[in-house]
């Protein structure tokens, strides 16, 4: 026979469990509301330093490269030399040799630049780089395929030296700038060539 103590307890036994249920709940909520909101900043900050770079880019590709003093450290892009009809080296009236700067190596110097500040770090690349170098990663790869299929961007989450990284691309759409150096790769105006990867720390974020 049930006594009102036996009662009492399995009535505050039940509603403890309805509160942890409910406490539970409101917290799993935050959580899941909170990594949203921390994906959809990163993705968004992933889009916005893509976009940066594609500016540079552009501005440098509208001018058909930068010239650069030559001095010790700088030298002539070797895969530059091989274009037919680029002037890779120029002089100016004193005799003072410039070497150009194609938005490739501006990218990849920025990157390196960015990378040194622990900033973040971003990639050109292409399932068929004129520079060796720029051969795309795992991620790249699967990127680039699912842009040659369609897709506008694409992003993923990679752990490595015990941190967690935020991994953004975008493609590359062929311009008619960027024919004087693409065109002898079989390249036409409108085409996906490649794209631009970006990689920033979802940890420091979070």
């Amino acid at each position: 026979m049930r006594t009102g103590a036996d009662f009492a307890k399995k009535y505050l036994t039940s509603i403890g469990l309805l509160i942890c249920l409910v406490v539970l709940s409101v917290f799993w909520g935050f959580y899941y509301r909170s990594t949203e909101l921390i994906e959809k900043q990163l993705l968004h900050q992933g889009q916005s330093f893509f976009q940066e770079i594609v500016l540079t880019r552009q501005w440098a590709a509208n001018h058909n490269g930068v010239y650069v003093r030559l001095e010790p450290g700088v030298e002539p892009n070797p895969y530059l030399l091989k274009v037919p009809g680029l002037k890779v080296v120029i002089r100016d009236e004193s005799g003072q040799p410039y070497v150009l700067k194609n938005p490739a190596l501006i990218t990849r110097e920025i990157s390196e630049l960015a990378a040194q500040k622990g900033l973040f770090r971003f990639h050109i690349t292409s399932l068929n780089p004129l520079n060796p170098a720029n051969a795309p990663d795992p991620f790249e790869t699967d990127a680039l395929r699912k842009f040659a299929a369609g897709a506008k961007e694409s992003f993923s989450y990679e752990s490595r030296d015990d941190d967690v990284y935020f991994r953004y691309m975008a493609p590359l759409v062929t311009e008619q700038s960027c024919l004087a150096c693409h065109a002898q790769q079989g390249y036409k105006e409108g085409d996906i060539r490649g794209g631009i990867s970006v990689t920033s720390s979802a940890t420091e974020t979070a």
